[in-house]
């Protein structure tokens, strides 16, 4: 988050992407679980106030919400949903946050995931799965509860 906050105050274009689209917030909000006994969650919010368009996607169509949901980090998925994160962007093949975390048994995350406005809970992928079959594919049985009691099918 130091570097982060040094970076900015450089001048950083906090939407710089790689060659494959990838941005700081994309990563930050990947790593965000791992790096979380040190507030890894700091570096997004840092990135969000100073201007990181959230709904960026890599050339595979991954978005910050994507990689924190699939991560795992609740907290994050927190910070991008109120900072107005699309909960419904969807990769190339079709897969969406709530299908990462579904998929990866991310109860917390899929919670989050499903008090969002205008989520599409029985969106379907390329191949025509729901999260809730991801879930269920995987052994995720809260999760799949969880699902089922908001109109999953």
């Amino acid at each position: 988050a130091k570097v982060v906050r040094q970076l900015i105050a450089a001048g950083a274009d906090v939407n710089l992407t790689t060659n494959s689209g990838h941005t700081a917030l994309m990563y930050a909000s990947e790593i965000g679980y791992f790096l979380a006994s040190n507030n890894g969650d700091v570096a997004v919010r840092q990135l969000i106030a100073a201007g990181a368009n959230v709904n960026l996607t890599t050339n595979s169509g991954h978005t910050a919400l994507i990689y924190a949901s699939e991560s795992g980090n609740a907290k994050v998925v927190r910070q991008l949903i109120a900072a107005g994160a699309d909960v419904n962007l969807t990769t190339r093949s079709g897969r969406s946050a709530l299908m990462f975390a579904s998929m990866n048994g991310h109860y917390g995350v899929v919670d989050q995931l499903l008090k969002a406005r205008g989520i599409k809970i029985n969106a379907t992928e390329m191949s025509g799965n729901t999260a809730l079959m991801f879930a269920s594919m995987n052994g995720c049985r809260a999760t799949v509860k969880l699902l089922k009691a908001h109109g999953a099918r």
